[in-house]
Parts: C-alpha cells; sequence; structure tokens
C-alpha cells in the first residue's frame, strides 16, 4: 500500500494504478500457487519460506533507503510514461517477496474452506481472487487519490522529499518488524 501511494504521488493517478495493478498481481500469484499447494509446501520446508522471508525483507531495507536518499532530491520525477515498466516491476517484486502474502494465505483462508462444497483448490481459489478484487479496488483508489493529491502538489518539491522520506521509513519499518518476527 505503501508503495502504490508513494507511485501514485510521485508520479500521478495512472503510475499509481499501474503500481496496484503489479501489487495486486502478486497477490493473484500466491492465490493461484496456494490452489496448486505451493505454499503448503513452503510451509512443509520452512527453509524455503525463510528465503523468501529473508530476500523481502532485504528488498524493503533496500527501497526504504532508496527512497530516504532520494528524499534530499528536489529535481521533478521522470514522466510517468518513462518508468511504466519499473514500477509495474517493482510493485510486483514487492508483492512477490512479501512473506505475510504466503502466511496470510496458509492461515487465514483455511478456515473458510467447508468440506464437502467442491473441491479444496477451487474453493481456495475462489476465496483467493475474491480477496484480490477487493485489494485491487483499494489499491487503485489509494493509487489514483494519492496520484491526485500529488499531481495538485506536482510542483511541491517539499511535498515529494516528505513523501518519499515518510515512504522510505515505512518500508524500513515494514523490514524491522518482519526481522522481529523471524527472530522472536
Amino acid at each position: 500500500m505503501v508503495y502504490v501511494g508513494t507511485t501514485g504521488g510521485e508520479r500521478g493517478p495512472a503510475a499509481g494504478a499501474l503500481a496496484a495493478c503489479a501489487v495486486v498481481l502478486g497477490g493473484v500469484c500466491y492465490t493461484v500457487a496456494t490452489a496448486i499447494g505451493i505454499s503448503a509446501a513452503m510451509a512443509a520446508y520452512p527453509a524455503v519460506f525463510g528465503a523468501i522471508r529473508g530476500a523481502g525483507i532485504l528488498y524493503l531495507v533496500y527501497l526504504g533507503l532508496k527512497l530516504i536518499n532520494r528524499a534530499r532530491d528536489t529535481t521533478p520525477p521522470a514522466a510517468a510514461l518513462d518508468a511504466t515498466g519499473r514500477v509495474f516491476r517493482t510493485g510486483l517484486l514487492i508483492s512477490l517477496t512479501n512473506p505475510q502474502l504466503a502466511t496470510f494465505f496458509l492461515a487465514f483462508l483455511p478456515q473458510f474452506i467447508v468440506p464437502g462444497d467442491g473441491p479444496v483448490w477451487l474453493q481456495f481459489l475462489r476465496l483467493g481472487l475474491t480477496f484480490n478484487s477487493c485489494s485491487l479496488l483499494v489499491m487503485l483508489t489509494v493509487g489514483t487519490l494519492t496520484g491526485a493529491a500529488g499531481r495538485a502538489q506536482l510542483g511541491g518539491t517539499r511535498f515529494r522529499q516528505v513523501m518519499r522520506a515518510v515512504a522510505g521509513l515505512a518500508f524500513i519499518g515494514v523490514a524491522v518488524r518482519s526481522a522481529l518476527a523471524v527472530l522472536g
């Protein structure tokens, strides 16, 4: 959500919407993986889950430090069209390296599986896609609203600097929280 909001605020509503779609696509990938049992295999092999979690933590720290470093930058951002591929790739990578998504699908969705109500994989798929559809609506709203706010302040260098610093600190905070969960 932080990535979607920051992207929208810096690059406009279209880039915010693109970031939202990328993040949700990662959720759809986890949905399909859970439905076919890959997430269950990760739970059975904690080293795989640990490696994904570690990669996600390191990537969040990297993004956070990069944003904090860019907070001092006073140059306007590149046009949204110049960065669309990067916006999409970054959003997808953030989502795919987020071990909390796998945990969510493994811990939360099974509670809503009804024995005898059809194949378990189909129930997982249905529940996961419903969750991702709702997430898409929320993320699109965040991306476009922050994009509109950023567009209104487009000439405001200070607005972009503060947004980058806050987003960078948020990414590092989430990484620290995840690392503490691993250690605790």
